[in-house]
């Protein structure tokens, strides 16, 4: 897709693939436009919602029409009723050569704008290009785009053949009829000379005369009748079968093409069930294809086939309800010529000998994938046979009714007609019951209104009709519709004739007035044959598109029953059009693809590779191409090539293996490879796949790095360090987690048994459950554990290990939790020390000596329970810097670290004095 800036408002672009130019184009004839200033005064096309109107808004001096299709714009430069258009040159060279108008438009001047294109992307899928590469794997061959752009062949004029028998019987009818009609006058007249006869016999004979060349002109006319009659069908019934023919040809190339395509993609993607079943995707398809063939009837016959040298190989010959392989024919016999056209890579239908020098319509179509060919023919003569028997048994009538004429002569005209309607019937059942829809029109209308343009001196038609639109619309009404036979009925979803006929007008298109006037210039110029595609609607408003066609007669007389086809091609029309859009998007995908895509021979040599290829060695795609796979491989992987080489030749594929490549300035890249064999013809190449592993390898080593240095600060810790699943199952810890908790790193791990007298113990030595230990806290409660005071029950310890556990919960971006860490601090000694202190403090408390505990500056910190007995706690203030003793011979030993005893004199709690030693 161009890259514009009102597409980027709500489109997300890939980089750009590629440039395509806006340019003008005009009709070759047009000589007096030569450059941009030449349109000033001039009107130009272009196309609804395309680029190319913005560019022609930027155009000074020119008026502009805006078309909704490309093809109404290019058939309004064809009737020169713009003098140039604006459009995209690859999308227009396309449709020119499809037109095969290419020799006569023309682009003239510069550009008038370059645009970027590249790959449209949904703003919601940021990372659709991710799947990339599934994609690409449908292009596998490339060539079925240009196959498409050829030409078909002409098909062989044969129908002309049985006209010409009917014509040559027709003649043989009238002469012999002529050479009775004489030899009898001839008898009469001598008859007559021997035995005169009176007046009133003579006219009896004269009248009886008359009959005769009555009956002779009838019996012409309806040979004549029965020829065109039967003409016309064997016509029509021709084309039928050569569309039908293409038409399978067709359906079965694409759809062989589709199969092969997709099991190449199984192959590809390592298939083990396919690979097993079929060494390879050529083998796969041929057996999926012979399975799902239909049997053909009569001499219908569907023929596959490919080249081998120079030889024409058949795989698969169908017919009726037996396959037949066929011997080799030469390429060059023209005993095969639908299938050497086919394998010429060439689509059409003709006329000619098949490989058992038998005459058949056939049609060709090639199949890329795998370089086959199909055709699908039928006997010429199984064609022909009901036509000719139908001629034969209406001769034989004829001449029934000469001679009964002869005898019967009162009966005779009742039973002409009696025969003519039984043709007639025939005819209609034969009309009615054709799968094609057909119309029968009267135009005899439109041609005697036409002549009357004529007489008045009209010779530009077309510019006439544009002019007076009104006067074309009651041109279009003037087409009497006589009849529809049951297909087209159906087409159109009405119930009746009736209905169909008073609804005619709307079955119209949007596109019914240029179709209709194209179809009055082909009348008015006398072609022999109008055929145009036509957007219609049916009685419930459904939009189909078909194609149209009709033989126009040459004698304006014959305009009365025109038998009009129209073939329902909607759905090969979408189909079509996916096509187009797949194939161009595949394409698309392989350029923009991230990983490196690269085809090579055996031999090494580079056949096509993608940007990202080139990429990763530093060159753009055409510097690559111009080496081999070897001018880029280290010397020292050969012995890895070599093996990798022969794992290709055995299995069919290779890799995935990691090697390096050289870059440009001479660095070497890490890269990652696989790919498989393909069969392209008689070469095999080599389909590879290259990822650049460079910056990986490079996070590879620095992660390797970094948890080796993370395992070895886990492991020096003084903290035990436990890591648990979501499910409570460790998964890492370090050995001070096995130290402290007395299990092995294996018993921790599950993988051997622990002692079932090992537990977890509270603070007050009882046994935690299941459900209180710490890692269950934090997955039940989801939160953080914090100083969670814990004892370890040791078989066969006595000392009980006390730790200090901590506990958090990990969770991923979206909440859901990866893993729970929990930590063991060792705080054995201390909880040992306090109750130590507890102890020694319960002493002191209890001691009958009266103790005080004070700071350095004698500041009263504690006293016990008897010294209270001197000074009631809280007449001493402890804390509030009540000195023991106000001399300073107290703290000078302590201050000097000296121990000192004297008495101190004290007043009990009832003021009486007494003594007390003081220790220091």
């Amino acid at each position: 897709m161009g890259i514009t800036d009102e597409r980027k408002a709500f489109t997300r672009f890939s980089n750009p693939t590629d440039n395509f130019n806006i340019s003008v184009f005009t009709h070759k004839t047009n000589t007096t436009i030569l450059n941009h200033e030449d349109l000033i005064g001039r009107t130009i096309g272009v196309r609804k919602d395309n680029v190319g109107e913005t560019e022609a808004k930027k155009l000074k001096g020119v008026d502009i029409i805006v078309f909704e299709t490309f093809s109404d714009m290019l058939q309004a430069l064809l009737d020169k009723r713009i003098a140039a258009f604006i459009y995209p040159e690859s999308v227009t060279w396309y449709n020119l050569d499809q037109r095969g108008l290419r020799k006569i438009i023309h682009v003239i001047g510069q550009p008038l704008k370059t645009i970027s294109r590249a790959i449209a992307i949904n703003q919601k899928h940021p990372r659709l290009s991710t799947v990339i590469d599934i994609a690409l794997r449908q292009l596998l061959n490339t060539t079925e785009f240009d196959e498409l752009n050829q030409k078909w062949l002409s098909p062989d004029k044969s129908p002309t053949d049985l006209t010409q028998q009917l014509l040559t019987l027709l003649a043989a009818t009238g002469a012999f009829i002529f050479i009775a009609w004489w030899i009898t006058n001839i008898h009469q007249r001598k008859k007559n000379n021997r035995h005169p006869i009176d007046k009133s016999h003579t006219d009896i004979i004269e009248s009886k005369k008359h009959f005769v060349q009555i009956l002779v002109v009838m019996t012409i006319v309806a040979l004549s009748v029965m020829l065109i009659v039967i003409t016309i069908l064997y016509h029509s019934s021709f084309k039928e079968v050569e569309r039908r023919l293409l038409e399978s040809a067709f359906s079965h190339a694409t759809l062989i093409d589709s199969i092969a395509r997709s099991n190449i993609e199984h192959h590809s993607f390592g298939d083990s069930e396919h690979t097993r079943r079929f060494p390879d995707p050529f083998t796969h398809t041929i057996e999926e294809v012979k399975d799902g063939l239909a049997p053909q009837h009569g001499s219908s016959e569907i023929t596959l086939a490919k080249r081998s040298g120079d030889n024409i190989e058949f795989i698969i010959r169908q017919k009726s309800s037996r396959r037949y392989e066929p011997f080799p024919t030469s390429f060059s016999s023209p005993l095969a010529e639908p299938m050497r056209q086919a394998l010429s890579g060439n689509t059409g239908t003709l006329v000619g000998l098949d490989y058992r020098n038998t005459k058949v319509v056939a049609a060709y179509h090639p199949i890329p994938t795998h370089n086959l060919g199909i055709v699908v023919k039928i006997d010429i003569n199984e064609i022909r046979a009901p036509f000719i028997s139908a001629a034969v048994i209406s001769t034989v009538a004829a001449f029934f009714l000469i001679l009964a004429g002869g005898l019967i002569t009162h009966n005779i005209s009742g039973k002409i007609i009696n025969e003519i309607q039984k043709g007639r019937r025939r005819f209609k059942n034969i009309f009615d019951n054709t799968e094609v829809a057909i119309f029968d029109e009267d135009l005899s209308e439109i041609y005697r209104r036409l002549e009357d343009l004529k007489e008045r001196g009209i010779t530009d038609l077309r510019t006439h009709l544009a002019e007076n639109e009104q006067f074309t619309w009651n041109l279009a009404a003037s087409i009497r519709v006589r009849d529809a036979n049951n297909a087209a009925l159906k087409l159109f979803d009405a119930d009746s004739f009736n209905e169909l006929s008073d609804n005619i007008d709307k079955t119209f298109g949007h596109n019914a007035i240029g179709i209709f006037i194209n179809e009055l210039c082909t009348i008015w110029d006398s072609g022999d044959k109008f055929r145009s595609e036509a957007s219609v609607r049916t009685l419930k408003g459904t939009n189909i598109d078909t194609i149209i066609s009709f033989q126009i007669p040459k004698h304006g007389d014959d305009l009365r029953r025109i038998p009009v086809s129209i073939i329902d091609v909607t759905e090969n029309k979408r189909n079509e059009m996916a096509l187009r859009s797949s194939e161009h998007h595949s394409r698309m995908l392989f350029e923009e693809s991230s990983t490196g895509l690269a085809l090579c021979k055996m031999d090494g040599s580079l056949v096509d590779v993608n940007p990202a290829y080139a990429n990763i060695i530093g060159r753009d795609v055409e510097e690559t191409l111009k080496l081999s796979y070897w001018d880029i491989t280290p010397e020292r992987y050969a012995e890895q090539e070599r093996k990798q080489l022969e794992q290709l030749n055995t299995s069919g594929r290779y890799g995935p293996y990691e090697k390096e490549y050289l870059h440009k300035d001479g660095s070497l890249r890490n890269v990652r490879l696989q790919g498989r064999l393909l069969n392209r013809g008689n070469e095999q190449l080599i389909w590879s796949s290259v990822e650049d592993i460079t910056k990986q390898k490079r996070a590879e080593e620095k992660i390797r790095a970094s948890e080796a240095k993370l395992k070895n600060l886990v492991d020096n810790l003084s903290a035990g360090i436990v890591v648990h699943a979501p499910d409570t199952s460790i998964t890492m810890s370090n050995n001070r987690a096995s130290e402290l908790l007395g299990l092995t790193i294996e018993q921790m791990m599950g993988k051997t048994d622990i002692d079932p007298a090992w537990h977890f113990i509270d603070k007050d030595h009882q046994p935690l459950p299941l459900e209180s230990y710490p890692v269950n806290l934090v997955k039940s409660s989801d939160t953080t554990l914090k100083d969670m005071l814990v004892g370890v029950n040791k078989p066969g310890h006595e000392k009980t290990v006390w730790v200090l556990v901590n506990g958090f919960p990990q969770t991923d971006e979206n909440g859901e939790l990866q893993e729970i860490i929990i930590s063991f601090v060792d705080i054995t000694d201390r909880i040992e020390a306090e109750e130590r202190i507890l102890v020694l403090a319960q002493a002191v408390e209890q001691s009958p000596e009266s103790i005080a505990i004070t700071s350095v500056e004698a500041e009263i910190e504690y006293v016990n329970e008897a010294f209270s007995v001197v000074r009631s706690r809280s007449q001493l203030r402890i804390g509030r810097r009540r000195r023991l003793s106000r001399t300073n011979r107290l703290r000078f030993a302590i201050h000097g670290g000296q121990r000192k005893q004297h008495r101190l004199p004290a007043r009990r709690c009832d003021w009486a004095e007494s003594t007390r030693s003081s220790l220091g």
